[in-house]
C-alpha cells in the first residue's frame, strides 16, 4: 500500500512549519518507503516576499496546487479555499491531511477534509490566547476538534488540549517544527551584507514587525504603534521590514508618513524566512506582534515585546523572554519597554522540544495508518 498525505499551506508561517515536515516525508520516500504526498498551496500570501521565497530558499518542492486565493475577508477567504480543497481531496484521496498552524488555510484545510471524512493531523495544537477576538483563535479551537491526530508544540498546548476533552491518545507532544526549521537554517543568512549597506551593527538596533490586522487596521492602535517606534528610534536604530498591509494604510494616512522619513528607523521590503533568522540573532532585542517571531527570538536568546494584548505562548511570558505591550499611550509603551529590559529571563532550555519533531509527528501519522487507525 503507497500512503497519500496532502499537506495546505497558505500563509508564511504555514511554510515554514511544512518545511521541516516535507522534508522527512521526502527522506522516507528516498529510503523506499511507499509514500507519496500533494502539496496545495492556497495563495492565502500572494506577494512573493511572502510566499515563493519561502519554497525557493527553504528547498520546499513547488506545490502540486496552487489556488491562488488572494485576500477577501476571513468568510469569503475560507470560503473560496474549502471550495477548491474539496475538489483536490475528491481526487487525490489522501489517508490524511496535514494542516498546520493557525491560519484561514488550515481551518480550511481541516473542514473540507472532515467533512469528507479525511483524518485530520494538526500540527501546532493546542495553543490558546483565550481570546476569541482574535481570528487566529477560533481557527485553533475548530481545528483542534475536527482533528484525529493533535501535535501541540509545548506541554501547555497537551495540557489545553485534554482540559477541552480531546482524547489524551490523540494527541502527541514531540516538540515545535518551528524550531526544527530554525536549527536547520540559523546559520545561513548572510545577514551582515544588509546591515553594512543599512549603517547597522550587531546588537545594536532594535528588530520590529507589525502586521497584525488589530494594530494597523484600527489606527488608533497604529498611531500608538508608530509614536513608540519613533520615540526608541531617538536611541536605537529600528530595522522594520514592512508588511504590505502596513506599508499600504501607512502610505494612505498622511499623519503615518513620518515614520518613513526618519533616518533612524530603516524601512525596508519583507525578509526571506533565511535572513530574518540572521537579524534576530544581530539585533539587541525584538518587538512584534507575530507569534512566530515571538518564538524565534526565544531560539537565539533574544527578548520579545509582544505589541498585542495576549500571547499563544504562555512560557515564554512566564520565564521572562516576553512581555505583553498592548497598543496604548507612550507613556504605557515606555513602561512596559522598560520592564522587559528589566526582566531576568530563565535560561533558553528545551520548551520546544529537541529539534525533532518533524520526523516524530511524520512517523506517527504512518504508523496510524499502517495500522488502519
Amino acid at each position: 500500500m503507497t500512503i497519500k498525505l496532502t499537506l495546505v499551506a497558505g500563509a508564511r508561517p504555514n511554510f515554514i512549519k511544512l518545511s521541516p515536515v516535507i522534508n522527512n516525508i521526502i527522506k522516507r520516500q528516498k529510503n523506499g518507503e511507499q509514500l507519496s504526498y500533494s502539496i496545495i498551496h492556497t495563495g492565502q500570501h500572494y506577494d512573493k516576499n511572502m510566499s515563493n521565497v519561502f519554497f525557493e530558499e527553504m528547498g520546499i518542492p513547488l506545490p502540486n496546487y496552487q489556488l491562488s486565493v488572494g485576500s477577501g475577508t476571513h468568510s469569503v477567504q475560507t470560503g473560496l479555499m474549502m471550495i477548491e480543497i474539496e475538489k483536490i481531496l475528491m481526487n487525490e484521496k489522501p489517508h490524511y491531511v496535514i494542516a498546520i498552524g493557525d491560519t484561514n488555510s488550515t481551518i480550511a484545510a481541516a473542514l473540507a477534509a472532515a467533512k469528507l471524512k479525511i483524518p485530520v493531523a494538526h500540527i501546532e495544537a493546542g495553543l490558546r490566547s483565550f481570546d476569541k477576538h482574535i481570528p487566529e483563535e477560533i481557527n485553533r479551537i475548530v481545528c483542534d476538534h475536527l482533528s484525529s491526530l493533535l501535535f501541540p508544540p509545548t506541554i501547555v498546548g497537551y495540557e489545553n488540549l485534554v482540559k477541552e476533552g480531546i482524547t489524551e491518545e490523540n494527541i502527541f507532544n514531540f516538540g515545535d517544527v518551528m524550531y526544527d526549521a530554525a536549527l536547520v537554517h540559523k546559520s545561513k543568512s548572510n545577514i551582515s551584507e544588509l546591515l553594512q549597506s543599512l549603517n547597522l551593527k550587531s546588537n545594536q538596533y532594535i528588530l520590529a514587525t507589525i502586521h497584525r490586522a488589530e494594530n494597523t487596521d484600527n489606527l488608533e492602535n497604529l498611531e500608538y504603534i508608530i509614536d513608540f517606534i519613533t520615540e526608541i528610534a531617538k536611541k536605537n536604530p529600528v530595522l522594520f521590514p514592512i508588511h504590505p498591509r502596513t506599508k499600504k494604510i501607512i502610505n494612505e494616512n498622511g499623519r503615518f508618513k513620518v515614520i518613513l522619513n526618519n533616518e533612524a528607523i530603516k524601512i525596508i521590503e519583507p525578509m526571506s524566512y533565511i535572513t530574518l533568522l540572521g537579524a534576530i540573532q544581530e539585533s539587541s532585542f525584538v518587538m512584534t506582534d507575530s507569534g512566530g517571531l515571538q518564538k524565534e527570538s526565544y531560539f537565539f536568546s533574544k527578548k520579545c515585546l509582544n505589541i498585542f494584548h495576549s500571547t499563544p505562548w504562555p512560557e515564554l511570558e512566564n520565564s521572562g523572554w516576553l512581555t505583553l505591550c498592548p497598543p496604548n499611550p507612550l507613556s504605557n509603551m515606555k513602561k512596559n519597554l522598560s520592564d522587559m529590559l528589566e526582566k531576568k529571563t530563565g535560561e533558553v532550555s528545551n520548551l520546544y522540544g529537541e529539534g525533532n519533531a518533524a520526523e516524530l509527528i511524520v512517523e506517527k501519522i504512518i504508523s496510524r495508518i499502517k495500522n488502519g487507525i
